[in-house]
């Protein structure tokens, strides 16, 4: 006859085994840490018979919660204190692993509390790493009688399991996180922040947390790199990313955007928790000045995930917010605000609600119409900023440039009801389709209309209008044409001409320079070519790709 303690033995390390091989198999194709503690935590529950599992990350004297399953409701609060005498205080002191047989007599249990509604009994082990103690991972059940005698060895043993798993998540994670980085600053590039967003936002929305986006933009970056030099701004952007790092926690995601734009993702924080962190930061920066500068400031916007519906417009809002601080001069933290409609007015009578929301969707449908072509990504910011710069070339008082730079935003949002056949056509269009292209600029201006100024929707409208008088959509011709659409047709032509299209090749700055000169007077302004000149001649596209800093 069998020996029953051998054949529970053997189970019992098969059923390690199994665990472990799923753990493997996860970290191979997942370094989303987040999830592998996730996995971790129901591997756990599953090998010892308990009702909830938290995997939890020690850090300034907190379990912070990073991976968790439970038969009830998750854990809501993500930071647990490691004091008093429950199992994950005695880890976090001994290194050892621990176990309460029963919580209630603990007054000073901070856990307790918060897995009671399916904790009786808890037992913790420690996850070790190469650089020593990583956390904890600890089991809980309603039943004192589930945990078996030997059950902190159990947990010990399948510790080190899970420890190697993030250990090698981690490891993976770092390799990845290589060619994820922005060179300059070292933050992560847009890309890896599109993808982190995209995961936060997930992982917030199953658990029921919090997540909030700052959005930063220094001020007055091209006068800065102007006047200093583009080494000096580049040691103004490493020196905001210093700031930006001392601020975050572990667990925040900081990125670069492209040029002086940054962003700093949340997890588990409220606006009010965002605005804090932010305006912390925001004074440091102010009050430490750079080198060879001296006082540089920031602009930034907030928003957080309970007032957006998606990345988007998570992204969007946080966007609109950081203009209104730009446009108050700067030098401030702006929040997004939507306010509650009355509890007496039906929703049709918040115009200002329905506004600011709308707003948000519109530029969120810009960027989504410049990320469905992959040759022409970025191209309504780049049209943006040349519009302003050529602005203030030609003499426009700023505020009045930087609405134009708002309307080159939006300049092709009509785009979004043309469909991918067309705008995505790797050959020039037919005399149909070439039709159904041109409708973009009257369906932009019915986008925008009532949510900008008029002229700002005639600028959108017409900016495909010639000086000669055959473009569209109107046929309108030299003057009659209203001036900022006159310099959106020089700077959407511009960036298109040195970006190329699947059917045609990119042109260097110098021959976009000449073609823009030659059509001077026929396609475009004479004008406004001059200004492109006079820009080109004052050395502004020092980036050898015909792109300007962000306008401010």
């Amino acid at each position: 006859m069998p020996n029953t303690a051998c054949v529970a033995g053997v189970a019992g390390t098969i059923a390690e085994i199994a665990a472990l091989r799923r753990l493997a198999t996860a970290v191979a194709s997942e370094s989303d840490t987040y999830k592998i503690c996730d996995l971790a935590a129901k591997e756990v529950a599953l090998h010892m018979g308990v009702d909830a599992v938290l995997v939890c990350r020690f850090e300034g004297g907190v379990a912070r919660v990073i991976g968790q399953w439970s038969e009830g409701p998750h854990v809501p609060d993500p930071e647990l204190p490691l004091v008093g005498h429950g199992a994950l205080a005695e880890v976090a002191s001994t290194a050892q692993p621990a176990r309460v047989d029963d919580v209630v007599p603990l007054r000073d249990d901070p856990v307790a509390p918060v897995v009671g509604h399916i904790s009786r009994a808890s037992v913790a082990a420690p996850l070790m790493s190469p650089e020593g103690m990583w956390g904890a991972v600890l089991a809980s059940t309603a039943s004192p009688e589930d945990f078996a005698p030997d059950a902190e060895q159990r947990l010990a043993e399948f510790a080190e399991l899970v420890g190697m798993a993030i250990s090698n998540a981690a490891d993976r994670a770092r390799l990845v996180e290589l060619v994820a980085q922005d060179p300059l600053t070292g933050l992560a590039n847009h890309r890896t922040f599109v993808e982190r967003l995209e995961q936060e936002i997930q992982r917030a929305t199953r658990h029921g947390h919090a997540l909030s986006l700052v959005v930063i933009d220094v001020d007055g970056f091209k006068q800065l790199n102007a006047q200093h030099g583009h080494a000096v701004g580049d040691q103004v952007l490493t020196g905001l990313a210093r700031h930006l790092r001392s601020a975050a926690r572990s667990w925040d995601v900081l990125a670069r955007l492209g040029g002086d734009e940054f962003a700093w993702l949340l997890p588990h924080s409220e606006i009010d928790g965002a605005q804090q962190a932010a305006e912390r930061v925001h004074h440091v920066i102010a009050s430490s000045p750079a080198a060879g500068v001296g006082r540089i400031t920031v602009s930034m916007g907030i928003c957080d995930l309970s007032r957006a519906r998606d990345a988007e417009h998570l992204v969007g809002y946080a966007v609109v917010a950081l203009n209104a601080a730009k446009r108050h001069g700067g030098n401030t933290v702006g929040e997004y605000e939507a306010p509650a409609p009355s509890a007496t007015a039906p929703v049709r009578e918040t115009p200002r609600l329905d506004q600011t929301h709308t707003l948000a969707s519109v530029y969120a449908l810009s960027r989504a119409v410049d990320a469905r072509d992959p040759s022409m990504r970025e191209h309504s910011r780049r049209v943006a900023d040349l519009a302003g710069h050529l602005a203030r070339v030609l003499g426009w008082p700023p505020t009045r440039a930087v609405r134009l730079r708002e309307a080159g935003l939006l300049h092709d949002v009509g785009k979004i009801g043309v469909p991918d056949a067309i705008l995505l056509k790797a050959a020039p269009l037919t005399p149909e389709e070439y039709a159904v292209a041109k409708t973009h600029a009257e369906a932009g201006a019915r986008i925008i209309e009532g949510l900008f100024g008029a002229e700002q929707v005639l600028w959108v409208r017409h900016h495909h209008e010639r000086h000669d008088g055959r473009g569209y959509p109107d046929g309108l011709s030299g003057d009659s044409i209203p001036d900022g659409a006159r310099i959106l047709a020089v700077a959407d032509s511009w960036d298109v001409m040195i970006s190329g299209r699947p059917y045609k090749a990119a042109l260097s700055t110098e021959q976009a320079l000449r073609e823009c000169r030659r059509l001077a007077g026929t396609q475009f302004a004479p004008d406004v070519v001059h200004a492109l000149g006079q820009l080109w001649d004052s050395g502004a596209f020092t980036d050898g790709l015909g792109h300007l800093a962000a306008y401010d």
